[in-house]
């Protein structure tokens, strides 16, 4: 994460006036990002990809980001995390420059523009990458997500039947949605408009 360090911690104030810092998530505050997951309800914790009510999750998370095959901006107000973007690069030599985003917030946070300055702060880490495209995968009733992601610019490159199987054995389609990371920043820049640098 050294190509990127410099930039970080950046404080800015959010939509109602919410003083935040982002910076990259530290391996030493996993658990931080843990009480975040755990303040999610089920049905967000269903949407997530991966088991974060596992036990093994957390050292999983530790692994990946000293490996560096995954990178997590987060954003810190006052002492807790209330949201995060990670982004795991593909791990495929076919793929190199594709890297796929997850993005959680807290249910107390949201409509506060989180969201919008973790994919915009993203965006030159993952060209420093040299990830070129970036896909989020969404089932159909993730509403709010997926007008999310078409709101930053995504657009919906594929839908796999019965891609995902849920905990109680339910059988869902799985949409992909992509976005090309040369280009979007101009795309960011009006949604971010209303956001300034803080230091008071």
């Amino acid at each position: 994460m050294t190509t990127y360090a410099d930039r970080y911690p950046r404080r800015l104030r959010l939509r109602k006036n919410l003083v935040s810092e982002i910076r990259p998530l530290d391996v030493a505050e996993v658990r931080d990002l843990m009480t975040l997951y755990h303040a999610l309800d089920e049905t967000a914790v269903s949407r997530l990809p991966h088991d974060v009510q596992s036990p093994n999750f957390p050292k999983m998370l530790r692994r990946q980001l000293e490996d560096e095959r995954l990178h997590i901006l987060v954003t810190w107000h006052e002492d807790d995390i209330i949201g995060s973007l990670s982004l795991y690069r593909s791990e495929s030599i076919w793929a190199r420059h594709i890297g796929n985003v997850v993005f959680v917030s807290h249910p107390e946070y949201r409509r506060f523009g989180i969201a919008t300055i973790l994919f915009e702060e993203i965006l030159p880490i993952a060209q420093s990458l040299g990830i070129e495209k970036i896909y989020a995968e969404l089932t159909r009733d993730h509403i709010d997500g997926i007008k999310m992601l078409k709101h930053f610019g995504f657009s919906r490159e594929a839908t796999l039947k019965d891609h995902i199987k849920d905990r109680y054995g339910r059988y869902r389609d799985m949409r992909i949605y992509s976005l090309d990371t040369e280009g979007a920043h101009k795309a960011m820049e009006e949604l971010i408009a209303g956001f300034s640098d803080y230091s008071g």
